[in-house]
């Protein structure tokens, strides 16, 4: 069975975007490298996820990371190759998960550059956009 890789909570209080820059572009391989993963696959996303916390248990020990990857023979060892495969086979690529360890964490965050997470409440209608005024 196959489900879209999509970011989800058990009740969705908060909806939201996160968007990433990399210092020199996408970083997702050599995360790989530096963990040690099979050459055989393409890593095309990377998901942060604390699905219950328990009591007062630290966010940090709840945290699991992961990185999602493409077999390299199914669609290809590259972004253009993996998307040409991915729009003859119905506009997916069907992905592996593989379970990182939270010792990575401090490497991907020397990788990112900018980053920007925004959440909102969700018991806004999905038309209503939220604007800024500029400050005072």
């Amino acid at each position: 069975m196959e489900k879209e890789l999509k970011a989800s909570v058990q009740y969705g209080d908060f909806i939201g975007e996160i968007m990433c820059d990399g210092f020199d572009g996408p970083f997702l391989h050599e995360i790989w490298e530096e963990a040690r993963l099979p050459d055989e696959y393409f890593p095309i996303a990377l998901s942060f996820e604390v699905v219950e916390r328990l009591g007062k248990s630290s966010f940090l020990e709840e945290l699991k990371i992961a990185i999602y990857a493409c077999d390299k023979f199914e669609y290809g060892d590259s972004i253009d190759k993996i998307e040409k495969v991915a729009l003859e086979k119905g506009n997916k690529v069907i992905v592996k998960k593989f379970e990182l360890n939270k010792n990575i964490l401090p490497k991907i965050f020397e990788k990112i550059k900018r980053l920007s997470v925004i959440v909102k409440t969700n018991y806004l209608n999905d038309k209503i956009k939220i604007c800024v005024t500029e400050d005072l």
